[in-house]
């Protein structure tokens, strides 16, 4: 098997899901907690599921099993998905920081799968600030047991505008992208099984991101 650090990230524009894919609503589209509430929560052919809410954020662990793209040379094959909510920070409870992480597995030769997490952006709705496009997600593969992981942080404090309620929209987008060729394994697949949109208080940031680790230290046992 030929294996190599090197990734191809492939830009995608942003606001755009799966090609002809339909927005699904997911069943909890429009809630509240202690914290925020959210609305028009929906994905581009309800690949990401529907996700437990808590005052951590969102947490997706239903995700469709065709969430992934595999082929065998000397096809390609390629799967997008966008996942988008409306947040809207409660009375005294700002929202400084943004935190993606999603996880799945992987088969075939490093090089032959990628997985553009780089789709990230927040809009910021009131008061009006125009939408931010925060660029890659951060992508890691282990060989050992064919998982990736794919992370993002952001400082929203920078990005809000001072004054009024903190509303935003998050959006994120996957291109998940199968591209064997004929050295080594002739067929490779990637799939996307989890994530999490953490929008914690900065005092429960590290119990959110401990519980994300731990996650993912079982499913890689």
């Amino acid at each position: 098997m030929r294996l190599t650090s090197s990734v191809s990230i492939v830009s995608l524009m942003l606001w755009v899901g799966t090609a002809g894919a339909a927005d699904i609503a997911w069943s909890n589209a429009t809630g509240s907690n202690a914290d925020f509430a959210w609305s028009n929560g929906k994905s581009g052919d309800g690949m990401w599921g529907n996700p437990t809410v808590t005052t951590l954020g969102f947490w997706f662990t239903a995700m469709k099993p065709t969430f992934k793209a595999e082929a065998t040379y000397p096809v390609s094959n390629t799967l997008d998905s966008t996942v988008q909510v409306i947040v809207n920070a409660n009375t005294g409870k700002l929202i400084s920081e943004l935190h993606i992480r999603e996880y799945g597995t992987y088969s075939g030769d490093i090089a032959d799968v990628s997985h553009s997490g780089g789709t990230l952006s927040v809009s910021l709705l009131v008061p009006s600030g125009g939408t931010q496009n925060l660029g890659n997600l951060t992508m890691g593969f282990n060989p050992a047991n064919h998982t990736w992981t794919a992370w993002k942080d952001v400082d929203l404090a920078a990005l809000i505008p001072a004054g009024g309620k903190d509303t935003f929209n998050v959006v994120v987008t996957n291109h998940l992208a199968a591209t064997p060729d004929a050295i080594g394994e002739t067929s490779a697949m990637i799939q996307k099984t989890g994530g999490r949109i953490i929008i914690p208080e900065p005092a429960t940031l590290a119990m959110a991101l401990v519980g994300f680790a731990m996650l993912s230290l079982r499913r890689s046992r």
